[in-house]
């Protein structure tokens, strides 16, 4: 019994590590965070809406799967910026229009 429950738990914690790694390059994170310079963590820091939202689909990440497999993978409505409007670097996320 104890060895079926610490299996469930790290398949859960597994699942969770692997959606985290998939919505952060989904926005473009980990490219953008090259671009400026800035670790992953900034991101969450500079757009706590997204941080949040993304932290709460790492905790359920099972019906966000299935709710992206119903929906056909559309691509993600949230951009990692690495670049503000003057062209300095910068950390953010933001909400890109429906294509």
């Amino acid at each position: 019994m104890e060895g079926s429950v610490c299996a469930l738990l790290v398949f859960h914690m597994l699942g969770g590590m692997v959606a985290g790694l998939v919505y952060c390059t989904r926005a473009d994170v980990y490219s953008a965070g090259r671009e400026s310079g800035h670790f992953t963590l900034a991101f969450f820091v500079a757009n706590p809406v997204w941080g949040a939202l993304t932290l709460l689909k790492i905790g359920a990440w099972k019906p966000v799967v299935i709710a992206w497999f119903v929906q056909g993978m559309p691509p993600s409505p949230w951009k990692a910026l690495s670049k503000d409007e003057r062209g300095h670097p910068v950390a953010g996320v933001d909400r890109v229009p429906k294509r």
